[in-house]
């Protein structure tokens, strides 16, 4: 019996994850997509916020919903939603659409506080340009997140 506790722990680790990507810049979501998935991953992308929440909420229902949400701050000339990356964050925690760990590109991102982003729902930021090994380095803390008991999906 001990083992299969053990053996459940290590298959949650080695466990794909589900990753929303939402960037208005389509050369970046293809960027980010095309890291993780070579990495085993199962990624979705967006350019559009609001399409974005629909895919959430389809995903809720289906009781399947992401891992993890990489989005951008979403201002400047390529806008493609009328939504940005902190309002999108904290419209997933208030319509419960799972739980999924946030990470916002931007960037702006040294521009706020460790603090006043867990108030708006964002775990963390990269700033753009990003290297390719700081998403690799992410996979482990947000599978990390997803193990932890007061993290828990909600369905």
């Amino acid at each position: 019996m001990e083992g299969s506790f053990q053996d459940k722990e290590k298959e949650k680790i080695r466990k794909p994850l589900k990753i929303l990507i939402v960037e208005s810049n389509q050369e970046i979501a293809d960027l980010v997509k095309d890291i993780l998935e070579n990495e085993d991953h199962q990624v979705t992308a967006f350019t559009s916020k609001e399409r974005a929440l629909e895919e959430l909420k389809r995903k809720k229902e289906e009781n399947s919903p992401f891992d993890w949400v990489i989005t951008n701050r979403g201002f400047g000339e390529r806008l493609q939603s009328k939504m940005d990356g902190i309002t999108f964050a904290e419209t997933i925690r208030k319509e419960k659409l799972g739980n999924p760990y946030i990470t916002m590109l931007s960037r702006s991102a040294e521009a706020y506080s460790q603090k006043n982003l867990k108030e708006m729902g964002i775990q963390h930021t990269i700033g753009k340009p990003f290297e390719k090994g700081q998403l690799l380095e992410l996979v482990s803390v947000v599978r990390q997140f997803r193990t932890q008991p007061e993290n828990p999906q909600i369905a």
